[in-house]
């Protein structure tokens, strides 16, 4: 897996070939297994997704032990229908009442800051892939990308690659990663998504999280890329 990962980067590779370089094995129409950790509820699950680039929809069907299954729909276009949400569904609405319901303000800040990581990541997907000009063009310079009015950073880890999105609120940061190449050296086997707070230590660091480790990839605009 080392190898295959070090074979995506050479020295000559300008920093948005890099970045794209791998970020185009980001598999967002899979199946496999998902571990997913909001405070102190942590399920895992099974999940198929389905990435929607010409509509700006990620959904993430998950089958939830006594519940059946439950599909999150991330609607990512800069110009959504009045009214409609960013972040859809009956698992995501469970968090949403009990985020709103605790005494914790920051528990609905968590949410909503892991919220925009959701939606941020398939628009850098969709930038990088050409198949959505309305999130506008990749720009890095030195391990910083900036696309439209998101900054962020990278680096290339033995693995993979991770970026760190900076906040606005003091203490927090979103990080997205992803490791282990399948071997077909198309796309990557996990994903993840995670919330970062200063400071803290243990579980109490990573409030939100999400983990999808791939079994199969269905995700037909990554094949070929080299």
């Amino acid at each position: 897996m080392f190898s295959s990962a070090c074979a995506l980067f050479s020295p000559g590779l300008d920093r948005e070939k890099e970045i794209t370089a791998f970020l185009g094995k980001a598999c967002l129409s899979a199946e496999g297994q998902s571990r997913i950790h909001f405070r102190q509820n942590r399920h895992l699950v099974r999940f198929e997704s389905v990435h929607l680039s010409e509509t700006a929809q990620w959904f993430v069907g998950m089958e939830i032990p006594g519940r059946g299954q439950e599909v999150v729909q991330a609607n990512y276009s800069q110009e959504i229908e009045d009214g409609q949400p960013h972040i859809m569904g009956r698992f995501y609405q469970r968090l949403l009442n009990e985020a709103e319901r605790d005494s914790n303000p920051q528990v609905k800040v968590w949410l909503d800051e892991f919220v925009d990581l959701l939606i941020f990541i398939p628009r850098l997907i969709d930038s990088i892939s050409g198949e959505n000009e309305e999130f506008g063009e990749l720009i890095c310079d030195d391990k910083v990308c900036q696309l439209a009015d998101r900054k962020f950073y990278y680096q290339i880890t033995r693995h993979g690659i991770e970026l760190i999105t900076p906040s606005s609120r003091p203490g927090l940061n979103l990080s997205f990663a992803l490791s282990e190449l399948h071997e077909s050296g198309e796309w990557f086997v996990r994903m993840r998504f995670r919330l970062n707070l200063a400071g803290r230590v243990g579980p109490e660091a990573h409030p939100a999280e999400l983990y999808l480790f791939l079994t199969e990839c269905k995700d037909n605009r990554i094949k070929g890329i080299n």
